[in-house]
């Protein structure tokens, strides 16, 4: 667990975070994208190491995050097109594991009023996908999210940088990660301009 001075965290989801994730699910997306409580139950019971959050202050859920580590099954079942989101996983498909060279990365979802929420759980979580894996999937379905993940490099299947929302995308961690660390390096710049 990470603590700031404004009293928010970021840490790993626990059971008792999921009724906040669903909140910010169903405020932020469309009825067709939205995670349901079972799965992420499911999800956590797989690996309870790929659900962050960040918290205020009254320890309310205010963003968070799935980076799930998969077998290079899954992602290839992405890359074939078989699979195109995370509800579609098997138990088999994710590893217990935090090592691994292929991860799913599901959008980070923060409340839209609250930067400084999305900013801490970026700073956070790209320092973890680029220290552990060599290859992302994501599946953006919101502009910032693409966006996001254009400025890391993502490519589509054809491995051009036109992004489509909700088609996977990928991301070749070597070739990113001098850009995730200078994003990490302006997010700590402003947090720090900020006493966080």
């Amino acid at each position: 667990m990470e603590k700031y001075s404004n009293g928010y965290c970021f840490d790993l989801a626990s059971k008792e975070d999921i009724s906040g994730i669903i909140e910010l699910e169903n405020k932020y997306f469309e009825e067709d994208v939205v995670y349901k409580e079972e799965e992420i139950r499911k999800w956590i019971s797989y690996n309870p190491n790929m659900i962050y959050v960040v918290r205020d202050s009254n320890n309310k859920v205010i963003a968070f995050t799935i980076i799930a580590p998969i077998t290079e099954e899954c992602y290839n079942k992405f890359r074939r097109g078989l699979i195109t989101d995370m509800n579609e996983f098997e138990q088999n498909d994710i590893m217990v594991t935090l090592q691994s060279d292929y991860y799913y990365f599901a959008d980070v979802v923060s409340d839209n009023k609250n930067p400084i929420a999305s900013m801490i759980m970026f700073r956070n979580i790209l320092p973890i996908l680029w220290e552990n894996t060599h290859y992302i999937v994501t599946t953006p379905v919101t502009d910032a999210g693409k966006n996001k993940a254009i400025k890391l490099g993502a490519k589509n299947t054809y491995g051009e940088s036109t992004l489509k929302l909700e088609e996977p995308c990928y991301v070749e961690v070597s070739s990113s990660k001098p850009i995730a660390e200078k994003m990490v390096s302006a997010m700590n710049k402003i947090l720090k301009k900020k006493n966080l």
